[in-house]
């Protein structure tokens, strides 16, 4: 860790930044192995801003998340294609998370059974997911492409308002969209 020091009056900002950052990390490089069986069933995947790699020889994809701190909920929502397989039959054994944590690292391999969930009890996170992205590529193109990206603006806020959001935070992306 690298803190920069313009002057001596920020001697113990840094110092203490730094130690605040080392005392709140639970772990660093944490890793999401997505195996063969993840992608085989997979339609979509909304994970944020987080990078992933491919790679094709193993049909693996590793979402690198980063650094974590105590108590940060990360959400990463995959969707998966039911004509793909008879996915309720379907068991996920083939994902593994790698972290690092005070020194030691850590492979975890989880299994799970695929369930079906209602929509209705993911849509405030694939919400929130759809609007960053939409955010994020209007902060890019907004320069050359704002006519269009206005109108997809105004689209995507009627959409989402017809679903029904009821949680205190879609409501106010809701309301930051429209202003």
């Amino acid at each position: 860790m690298n803190g920069y020091i313009p002057d001596c009056t920020n001697i113990g900002t840094t110092f203490v930044n730094s130690i605040a950052n080392m005392l709140t990390t639970a772990a660093i490089d944490v890793k999401l192995d997505l195996g063969p069986k993840v992608n085989a069933l997979k339609k979509e995947h909304f994970i944020g801003e987080f990078h992933q790699l491919w790679d094709s020889g193993k049909e693996r994809a590793e979402i690198e998340i980063g650094s974590v701190r105590y108590g940060q909920p990360i959400e990463i929502l995959i969707q998966l294609d039911p004509t793909k397989a008879d996915i309720d039959a379907s068991t996920i054994d083939d994902m593994t998370l790698r972290y690092e944590s005070h020194g030691d690292k850590f492979a975890t391999i989880m299994s799970s059974k695929v369930t079906t969930v209602e929509p209705a009890e993911h849509l405030s996170t694939l919400f929130r997911f759809k609007a960053m992205d939409l955010m994020t590529r209007m902060e890019r193109n907004y320069r050359d492409h704002w006519d269009e990206l206005k109108t997809e603006l105004e689209t995507f806020i009627k959409d989402w308002k017809a679903k029904g959001l009821t949680d205190a935070s879609s409501e106010g992306l809701l309301r930051n969209l429209e202003n």
